[in-house]
């Protein structure tokens, strides 16, 4: 009975790890998403679910999320506004996001930016490694986005820190110092 106690007791949630969307246009070989996600499943969050789930957490000291999963964030159509009410409700915690850049950046990344902590840059690989660990990807959108956002950061007042994440596989570690040149 102790060790059903000791787990019972209900402590304050300080890090939360959010899905908005498990929508996704990659089919990356080291996620499990296609084990878990079909056609009959796929969902974007309301943002009145999204403001209930706020409101229930606004209880606890979030000082750390995650809004990502199983899905790419920015394909939430509202993700500026998912990322903002965050921020609002929890303005001291550090949130942190993840993309494939495999999309156009237009202004709501930018939006939705402006509201994350760390956002990592899925690149795992170069060229073609890159492009056979994440099917559906093309080097060449990624090199658009990354000019995109260089073209057009200056404009916003962003104090987002933006890293590479690298998930090392047998056919991709080999071009690991080229993403990083």
């Amino acid at each position: 009975m102790k060790f059903y106690n000791y787990f019972m007791k209900v402590e304050p949630i300080t890090y939360a790890y959010l899905e908005t969307t498990n929508h996704c246009n990659l089919d990356c070989v080291f996620c499990n998403r296609r084990d878990v996600v079909n056609n009959k499943n796929l969902k974007h969050m309301s943002l009145e679910k999204w403001d209930y789930i706020l409101n229930i957490l606004s209880k606890h000291p979030i000082n750390e999320a995650k809004l990502m999963g199983l899905g790419e964030p920015f394909f939430h159509p509202s993700y500026d506004k998912i990322t903002l009410r965050f921020k609002e409700t929890f303005p001291d915690a550090f949130v942190i996001s993840a993309t494939n850049l495999q999309y156009k950046i237009k202004k709501n990344f930018f939006e939705a930016v402006k509201n994350i902590d760390l956002l990592y840059l899925s690149i795992d690989g170069y060229e073609d490694s890159y492009e056979a660990a994440r099917p559906g990807s093309k080097w060449e959108r990624l090199i658009e986005s990354l000019d995109s956002i260089e073209r057009e950061i200056g404009k916003y007042n962003l104090k987002t820190r933006f890293e590479i994440n690298f998930v090392a596989t047998p056919d991709t570690i080999s071009s690991l110092e080229r993403v990083y040149e």
